[in-house]
């Protein structure tokens, strides 16, 4: 017996696996869990829909197939997302199924993100992003970005043109999935809405190592707990020194982009110790989770796989726009791991990595079980990490 979610209003229950009223003993209502059977048997075909099948529950009564989906499915997550009066805010009322008119992405959807939103959205957490500037006037950034500087001015806190981002507007983008409001624009929620961001400026293109040592020393001055970095900067001892010094003496978590270029070589920072390495998946026309496999990177350094295709975030203007790969996916688990955070502050990369080794937090996309070059760990599982945390 497996939970099953209802995923249609009006839902017959019957004694029988037939369509004839006499067999009728029930209904059940959109957004409903039940245990059923994962075997089922045919029977007469429900209206509007060809699947003749129907799942049983212990007391042998059927329930159509076609009306039910499996909770741990990326359709069954949806249906108790929209079904949750308390998601009502980011989705269209008048018509909940349109993805497109949603203000979260589909990623907050199959991670579960809304989960902990019940008990935190990143409140007191800081988040450092590290990428191209920032746009936020009149985009869901607007009032999020505490401390705003670039490499040549580091000194200077005010959000100036130094700041600015460019086309494509990478810096917009990764800063809104991990901590856009939803209240400017009304358009985007990130991950953790309720976050505060610093914004650093890198002015080479290249991402210089040197550079972005020196950023993260300004960073972890500014109190940022977490550092997001969207990008392959190449490997250098002074950056691999301050990330290794952070995360040590400051508890500073780093996340990083896997690469987007399936090369099977280390990127950098990622590859460091005390960083994470973030790979990207995303959903296939069946709503199957698919390792993105021409647009992220694999090695032994891969630790987590994040949503990496068409995820919802800020535009440079009052619109919504959308980001990819393992920049968008990093950026996620920046997010993500800003609200653990926030629910369990002492939390470090070593605590992180030793959670995972010792509990089964994660699930593989291709149900190996184990650690693989290809997914890292997986993908937490947020039900798995609240009961951990005896959270429900």
């Amino acid at each position: 017996m497996s939970r099953y979610i209802v995923i249609k209003d009006l839902l017959n229950v019957r004694n029988q696996p037939k369509l004839v009223d006499e067999f009728l003993v029930g209904s059940l209502s959109y957004g409903e869990e039940v245990e059923l059977d994962d075997k089922t048997i045919a029977g007469d075909i429900p209206p509007d829909s060809q699947n003749d099948q129907w799942h049983f529950d212990e007391f042998n009564r059927f329930v159509s197939a076609a009306g039910v989906a499996f909770l741990d499915s990326y359709i069954g997550k949806k249906t108790e997302f929209i079904a949750n009066a308390n998601n009502v805010t980011y989705i269209d009322g008048n018509d909940r199924e349109n993805e497109q008119k949603w203000k979260v992405s589909w990623g907050h959807v199959d991670m579960e993100v809304w989960r902990l939103w019940k008990f935190t959205r990143g409140k007191g957490v800081k988040v450092a992003v590290i990428d191209t500037g920032v746009h936020n006037d009149i985009n869901d950034l607007n009032g999020q970005i505490k401390i705003c500087k670039s490499y040549v001015r580091l000194s200077d806190e005010s959000i100036d043109p130094n700041t600015r981002d460019l086309d494509p507007y990478h810096g917009t983008k990764s800063a809104g999935i991990i901590g856009a409001n939803g209240l400017t624009a009304k358009q985007v929620y990130g991950v953790a809405p309720d976050c505060e961001l610093l914004l650093y400026k890198a002015t080479d293109e290249f991402y210089n190592p040197i550079q972005i040592a020196a950023i993260i020393q300004q960073a972890v001055a500014d109190g940022a707990r977490i550092v997001s970095m969207s990008f392959d900067c190449g490997d250098h001892k002074i950056l691999k020194g301050w990330i290794s010094k952070a995360s040590l003496e400051n508890n500073v978590i780093f996340v990083a982009s896997a690469g987007d270029l399936p090369t099977g070589d280390p990127a950098y920072p990622a590859s460091y110790t005390g960083c994470f390495s973030i790979g990207a998946y995303f959903l296939d026309d069946n709503k199957n989770r698919t390792i993105y496999s021409d647009h992220s990177n694999f090695n032994e350094f891969v630790f987590l796989m994040g949503p990496g295709r068409d995820i919802l975030t800020t535009s440079i203007d009052a619109n919504k726009a959308f980001h990819q790969d393992t920049s968008s996916a990093a950026a996620f688990l920046a997010g993500y791991l800003a609200l653990l955070i926030a629910l369990k502050p002492s939390l470090n990369y070593e605590e992180i990595v030793a959670m995972l080794n010792s509990n089964n937090l994660t699930d593989n996309i291709e149900k190996s079980g184990l650690k693989s070059d290809k997914e890292g760990y997986g993908i937490l599982n947020t039900r798995k990490i609240l009961s951990l945390l005896n959270l429900h």
